[in-house]
């Protein structure tokens, strides 16, 4: 069986369910979504329920929701209500249509995992750690594979510099480096979601976190570095100490989606000149009184974060375009679209599948 608070639970979760007014409701954590099913983890052990019979107005849950069931006559769950979200790591579903994509619900840390080799990119943790900021979990990055490294600390420098919030943590599953420190940040009842690309060892790290080949895992081809992942969903699964871990397929691609609340935690440096800037909404382009520019020119911003940095608002502005604009086109006549809330009670949508 397991305890409430090692599952994440605390006294604002319990005063929100009893807010529900339901007596008969209990509370469990979404650990695991699979077409259609909906696993839970709660006090009385695992339980699964069919998302059809769900709850009329339920859709799919995010891994890592709260949610009230109640026992049905034949002693099966069936979802009531879901708790507010405390954070949301979202992503822009891949595809044309600009929709957002819910990765993991009520996360403490994202553990942005980049190796050495092909997929090491600075700039693809710059976009992971703003997401994570802006859905109101802290951004750590883990470099993997570092036994296969000529100078890890460069690259370490690296991701320091792209994420200079975040703490950055040099690991191999191979040989052990690194995975005491890590280790020990899995705080009791934190729970900790795996991103990266396919390749990069997730779920070898997982397996090594939890002490057990609980993920599969996969060989990486060696003429181009890369493998096809191997997890096939999100799944979350309790470590050795008690903290939460998440593990999720890999992605070849993350859009940002609404995470502009992010990008002042990814690029500090640019958001303390901004404020110095002679106009309030300077683009940093060819307006007059520039202090982005003139810190560009002088050396203290580098060209790659400054272009980055560039280039995530832009992608920022035209998805938020074009969220709006669908939204316009979907709202009923006679009345204003409702904007998409991140952290609000848990409006479920349906879940694509993954690349």
């Amino acid at each position: 069986m397991y305890d409430l608070p090692g599952l994440g639970w605390d006294e604002k979760w319990s005063a929100e369910l009893a807010a529900l007014g339901d007596e008969l409701a209990n509370p469990a954590r979404v650990v695991g979504v699979d077409r259609g099913r909906i696993d839970l983890l709660g006090p009385e052990g695992p339980k699964s329920v069919w998302l059809a019979v769900a709850s009329a107005g339920l859709e799919t849950p995010v891994v890592g929701d709260w949610v009230a069931y109640r026992e049905a006559d034949d002693g099966s769950p069936l979802l009531v209500g879901a708790l507010t979200r405390r954070s949301l790591l979202v992503r822009r579903a891949a595809g044309r249509e600009p929709v957002p994509q819910p990765l993991a619900a009520n996360v403490d840390f994202v553990l942005v995992t980049t190796a050495v080799g092909g997929d090491f990119s600075p700039r693809r943790v710059e976009r992971y750690a703003t997401a994570a900021w802006a859905g109101g979990a802290r951004p750590v990055i883990v470099l993997s594979k570092v036994d296969m490294a000529e100078d890890a600390d460069a690259l370490v420098r690296e991701l320091h510099a792209a994420a200079p919030n975040a703490s950055v943590f040099p690991v191999s599953a191979l040989t052990g480096q690194g995975l005491d420190a890590l280790t020990a940040l899995l705080a009791p009842g934190k729970t900790f979601v795996l991103v990266g690309s396919s390749g990069v060892g997730k779920s070898t790290l997982a397996n090594r976190l939890l002490g057990a080949e609980r993920f599969a895992t996969g060989a990486i081809r060696e003429h181009d570095e890369t493998g096809r992942h191997t997890t096939t969903r999100r799944e979350l699964v309790v470590t050795p100490s008690r903290a939460l871990l998440i593990d999720t397929p890999g992605m070849r691609e993350f859009g940002l989606w609404e995470a502009a609340e992010g990008l002042p935690s990814v690029f500090p440096e640019i958001e303390a000149v901004t404020a110095r800037c002679r106009f309030r909404d300077c683009r940093h382009g060819n307006e007059p009184g520039c202090a982005v520019r003139a810190a560009l020119q002088a050396g203290r911003i580098t060209a790659a974060r400054f272009s980055s940095y560039v280039a995530l608002r832009a992608e920022l502005e035209r998805t938020t375009s074009a969220s709006h604009e669908r939204r316009n086109r979907h709202a009923p006549k006679g009345r204003k679209p409702e904007p998409r809330r991140t952290r609000g009670p848990a409006r479920f949508s349906r879940d694509p599948d993954e690349e």
